[in-house]
């Protein structure tokens, strides 16, 4: 039976979890945040999503210490607003997928941490550029990213040949999906899990120590190096049978609240 403890580690995940499907954090989750961090608990935000699009969410709060993005491959720490880690991806295996993705006239987002490229426009391109005003790098021929550092690519739709074609040619890179209907491509072995392990051994936390809550398929990595990981009531039934809880509310109204009380309050 796993129990309370009294120095916690909160890992919390973004989308479907921490924000509802409006992408806004409830005044209620909020308030409980902010009392967890009252009783003893550092709190980091681990989500897929890149690093402009999750500052865009949370840089208004004071109490987000850390933040774990790009599904493990970059964690920062907010107060110092200093990289604790960063794990780009081999250009090689880049190159292989982005120069497929041309070829299939498939637009997938290619991402360095201060560069967005994009091998064509689609709605989820126009989006993006919607929410966060900047214009994307329209890339036609991978020569012109071969000399940057990228760390993750994003495809958006129709993700099943991306996904056949790295299994296929067996490019030796970590995948998964943080909301539905996309595929996130990491280097080998980056997972939300892996960023986690690597944080909690930074601030030393013990596996004892660390709670995580999530929603998604990319969140069971996290729950699996986590004392206790709680799925979100909206989760899927995959995502569910690796939690330890799983809470009555969903991601609109207070899921993560409910965590909270039950874990730390």
């Amino acid at each position: 039976m796993k129990k309370n403890i009294s120095k916690k580690l909160l890992a919390i995940d973004l989308d479907g979890t921490l924000l509802t499907d409006d992408k806004e954090i409830s005044e209620a989750n909020l308030n409980g945040l902010k009392k967890a961090v009252e009783n003893n608990t550092t709190i980091a935000i681990v989500t897929g999503r890149e690093l402009l699009s999750a500052l865009t969410i949370i840089e208004e709060y004071d109490f987000y210490y850390y933040l774990i993005c790009y599904n493990g491959a970059l964690i920062m720490d907010l107060k110092k607003n200093e990289e604790i880690f960063l794990q780009n991806m081999n250009m090689e295996d880049v190159k292989k997928i982005v120069d497929f993705c041309i070829k299939e006239e498939y637009p997938i987002h290619i991402f360095g941490e201060t560069y967005w490229g994009v091998t064509g426009i689609n709605q989820a391109v126009e989006d993006f550029v919607k929410a966060h005003d900047i214009e994307p790098n329209i890339v036609k021929d991978t020569r012109e990213i071969e000399d940057m550092e990228i760390i993750n690519l994003v495809g958006v739709g129709d993700v099943d040949k991306v996904e056949e074609f790295i299994v296929k040619n067996q490019i030796d890179v970590s995948f998964t999906n943080s909301v539905p209907n996309t595929i996130d491509i990491m280097a080998k072995d980056v997972t939300k899990g892996s960023g986690l392990k690597i944080l909690a051994d930074k601030l030393k936390f013990k596996r004892e120590e660390i709670i995580s809550i999530g929603n998604y398929y990319n969140d069971i990595d996290m729950f699996k190096v986590s004392n206790i990981g709680v799925a979100i009531g909206n989760s899927p039934e995959e995502v569910k049978n690796h939690a330890d809880y799983i809470t009555i509310k969903s991601n609109n109204d207070n899921g993560v609240l409910e965590a909270i009380e039950k874990y730390i309050l």
